[in-house]
Order: C-alpha cells, then sequence, then structure tokens
C-alpha cells in the first residue's frame, strides 16, 4: 500500500510537472508578449520625448511675450486645476477604456486555434504515452519483485524443511542414544550385581566354612570335654561300689564269724 501511495505521488507530481511546463509555456508566450508591450511603449516614450524636444527648441524660438502669455496661461490652468481638485470634481486616475468591437475570426484566428489545438493534442498523447509506459515500467519491476520474493519464499521453506527434518533426525539420535545409555546401565547393573552376588556368595562360603570349622571344633572339644566327665564319673561310680561292696563284705565276715 505503502508503494502504491507512493507511486500515486509520483504520478501526480509528474502530472503536475507536466501541468507545470505548459503553464512555463504559456508564462513564456506571456512574457514575451509584454515584452514586445514595454519595447512598443519604449518606442513610444523616445518619439514623444523627440517631438517635446522638438516643441520646446520651437518654443525656444517664440518671442519672449509669447512665451510670457503662455506662462500665464499655464498658471490660470493649474489655479483652476486646483480649485476642482479642492471642490473634489478632479479625478487623478485614468478613465476606463472604450470597449472596443468584437473582431471577426479571420483564417489566421482559426489556423492559431487549430495548431492549439495540435500541440494539446501531441502533449496529451506523449502525457499518455508517458503514463502507459510508466505502467509497463511498473508492473514489469513488480513482477520482477514478485518473482525474487517468491524465490525469497521458497528458500525460506526449504530452509524451514531441512531444519525441522534435522531436528526431527536429532530427536530421534538423541532418543536412540539415551535407549542405548538405558541398556549399557542396565548391563552395568546387572554386571555389579553380578559381582556383589559373587562377593556375598564367597563371603557366605567364607563365613559356612568358619562356622563349619567351629562348630567341628566346639563339637570336639565337648565330646572330649563329655567322655573326660563320664569316665571320670564311671570311675567314681565303680570306686563307691568297690568300697560299698569292701563294706559289705566287712560287714559280713563279722557275722560269718
Amino acid at each position: 500500500e505503502r508503494e502504491r501511495e507512493r507511486e500515486e505521488e509520483r504520478e501526480r507530481e509528474e502530472g503536475d510537472g507536466e501541468e507545470s511546463v505548459s503553464l512555463q509555456a504559456r508564462k513564456g508566450v506571456k512574457e514575451g508578449r509584454n515584452k514586445r508591450l514595454k519595447q512598443l511603449e519604449l518606442l513610444k516614450r523616445v518619439r514623444s520625448e523627440r517631438i517635446v524636444k522638438e516643441k520646446q527648441a520651437v518654443r525656444l524660438k517664440v518671442s519672449l511675450e509669447e512665451a510670457k502669455d503662455v506662462l500665464q496661461r499655464e498658471q490660470v490652468i493649474h489655479e483652476r486645476i486646483k480649485e476642482i481638485q479642492a471642490k473634489g470634481l478632479w479625478i487623478t486616475k485614468r478613465l476606463p477604456k472604450v470597449a472596443e468591437p468584437i473582431r471577426e475570426k479571420l483564417h489566421r484566428d482559426y489556423m492559431l486555434e487549430e495548431m492549439q489545438w495540435l500541440s494539446d493534442d501531441f502533449a496529451s498523447e506523449r502525457k499518455w504515452k508517458k503514463g502507459v509506459a510508466r505502467m509497463l515500467a511498473r508492473a514489469v519491476v513488480k513482477w520482477h519483485q514478485q518473482r525474487a520474493r517468491e524465490a525469497d519464499r521458497s528458500l525460506k521453506t526449504e530452509l524451514t524443511r531441512k531444519r525441522k527434518v534435522a531436528s526431527n533426525v536429532a530427536k530421534d539420535v538423541q532418543m536412540f542414544w539415551k535407549q542405548m545409555l538405558k541398556v549399557v546401565d542396565y548391563k552395568h547393573k546387572l554386571e555389579m550385581d553380578k559381582i556383589k552376588t559373587d562377593a556375598m556368595n564367597q563371603h557366605l562360603d567364607f563365613l559356612v566354612e568358619k562356622t563349619q570349622v567351629f562348630t567341628s571344633d566346639i563339637t570336639r572339644g565337648l565330646t572330649q570335654k563329655y567322655e573326660q566327665e563320664g569316665l571320670s564319673r564311671m570311675a567314681k561310680h565303680d570306686e563307691k561300689l568297690a568300697q560299698e561292696k569292701t563294706r559289705q563284705q566287712q560287714q559280713q565276715q563279722p557275722l560269718q564269724q
């Protein structure tokens, strides 16, 4: 929209420029006429000055009495003018020009009108051609700009597509390696659990062996202790029986006697 506004402003400026050119041409014609009129006025002034100078030369030839009469008449005239001005009847401005009768058109006038019409026609046609050429040039520029924009858009879309594909591939790779890390962690955990179980089994075997050794030692010590105690008790019991027998025999001997 801004470009359209700028184009419209340019067209207006160019139209104003063409109008200004036509106005300048008209002004030039008017200035030429004014110059000619000024030249004519200057010629008239020169001629009038020459006539005045000739009259002055003739007046100088007049006698003194005639000069005095002329001066007196001029004084009277000036006094009369002052009186009329005092009354407000003297007009300082020039009288309006008398309207001249309408002049009939001649062959020259028709020819000038035809020339003016042709000049206007050529100017309008030139303006129309310039406008058409401007429109075509702008259309061509717009087409090329659209092509450039389409190319930029296609490049941007291609870049976005490639970025999306790359991001998806990167996500897939990341997920794969995360899964692989999980597998590695699981394997490492299994290996550590296996090592722990082996160590625990070895420790259990060691403890079992130690307990077996301790139990065997304890059983041996207890069996030896119990055997010794049993032998000592058996010996004591045998001694008691032998003593009882001896007592019984000793008691029976006096009875037999």
